[in-house]
């Protein structure tokens, strides 16, 4: 029904199909076991969330449960341990607090608190109603400040990407390039040691060896730039079993061109609808209870841009390509979608879907230009990115 169901079931045969390439069986059940389960868990969203009503009651119990969390990280800070007794990272003297599950991670658990923010934000600058302002800005506090005690340098970028880009949304250029430059003077003068201290750290250098090792793995076998070295194989052939720590460059070695083609179009197409949700007007001769709908859907429009574009700014530098963290943005984003292409506000649907040179349900020949387009843009930025990091 959405050209980002095709998208995602396209990067899972895509992971499937680089093993196939190398006749790697024993890794091909591995990846259709593991990577299964978070394809799964995108289309339970998708097909559960069919409604505004439920959409809402998701949003608030992904708020609930972040909170949750954070407060686990705090309580590990400040007493030594969080809930089950779960103790904090501790390594050269610095503590980092972190979850249980796949947020066993400061630099998960940082993410997850960063892509949520943008729903508080909704509720303090669109949502009328002081209690929900207050609740929603306690709650934003409590997440800022277990985000600082996760001490993740990814968190913090997603922090201020994330930030620029709804400020942006929502208030326009001049406003949002305001407190965008407070907001990364603030990070850089009072933020975690990690961001205090980044000029001094050693993991520049250590990126570049390992974007350096992934580019000469992509090119090594003729089937690698086609199909990758095989879906979870990245660390088998580094030195000293390092991950990417690029969720694009991950995907590219080892999905191969068609494997990052499906992962950036899983990002490209619930955006791209998103986006001109933001930009659409409200049908004329609505009631009063419609236009308070249109204008809900607009503001979480804004606030699922946000999440999403702030984790991918975080991605570039993290090994998250197959992380549970952005198929649930995914999933709620193309739930959203969804929703107001079947549920119009008005007689006609805000987000029409022209014929014209349509490839896939509402993927049309542009879209697949600009996917396109970014694929074969992202290995050579990598390795400029490289010979930069290189002279530095």
């Amino acid at each position: 029904r959405s050209a980002t169901d095709w998208f995602v079931l396209g990067l899972f045969g895509a992971a499937l199909m680089s093993h196939v390439a190398h006749t790697f069986l024993g890794m091909f059940r591995l990846a259709f076991v593991d990577f299964g389960k978070i394809v799964l868990l995108y289309f339970l969203i998708v097909n559960i969330v069919d409604t505004r009503t439920k959409l809402k009651a998701f949003i608030v119990v992904i708020v609930a449960l972040t909170a949750f969390v954070a407060v686990h990280g705090v309580l590990q800070a400040h007493r030594g341990y969080g809930f089950g007794g779960q103790t904090p990272m501790v390594t050269n003297g610095m503590t980092r607090v972190k979850a249980y599950g796949f947020f066993d991670d400061p630099n998960d658990l940082g993410l997850t608190l960063v892509v949520a923010m943008p729903l508080l934000l909704m509720s303090i600058t669109a949502v009328r109603g002081v209690f929900t302002r207050v609740i929603s800005g306690g709650l934003l506090a409590l997440f800022c400040y277990a985000l600082y005690l996760t001490n993740s340098r990814g968190g913090i970028m997603a922090l201020a990407v994330m930030g620029f880009v709804y400020f942006y949304k929502r208030f326009g250029k001049t406003f949002s390039i305001v407190l965008g430059t407070l907001l990364v003077v603030g990070i850089l003068n009072f933020g975690p040691s990690r961001v205090g201290g980044i000029e001094n750290d050693p993991s520049g250098s250590g990126r570049r060896a390992v974007w350096s090792q992934g580019l000469q793995m992509f090119k090594q076998r003729p089937q690698n730039p086609v199909f990758g070295v095989g879906w979870g194989r990245f660390m088998e052939f580094t030195e000293g079993n390092k991950t990417a720590h690029n969720s694009f460059l991950l995907a590219a070695v080892e999905m191969g061109l068609v494997g990052l083609f499906f992962y950036l179009g899983t990002f490209y197409v619930p955006l791209r609808d998103l986006h001109r949700l933001t930009l659409s007007e409200p049908p004329e001769d609505v009631t009063e209870s419609e236009l308070k709908t249109f204008h809900s859907d607009r503001a979480l429009a804004r606030a699922m841009i946000a999440s999403v574009i702030g984790f991918a700014a975080a991605a570039f530098f993290l090994s998250r390509t197959y992380n549970q963290i952005p198929y649930i943005l995914i999933g709620i984003c193309a739930a959203l979608a969804r929703i107001v292409k079947t549920e119009p506000i008005g007689e006609e649907s805000v987000l029409p879907d022209p014929g014209e040179d349509k490839l896939l349900y509402d993927f049309h020949a542009p879209d697949f230009r600009w996917v396109s387009a970014g694929t074969l843009a992202t290995i050579p930025l990598i390795y400029v990115l490289c010979r930069v990091l290189w002279r530095l």
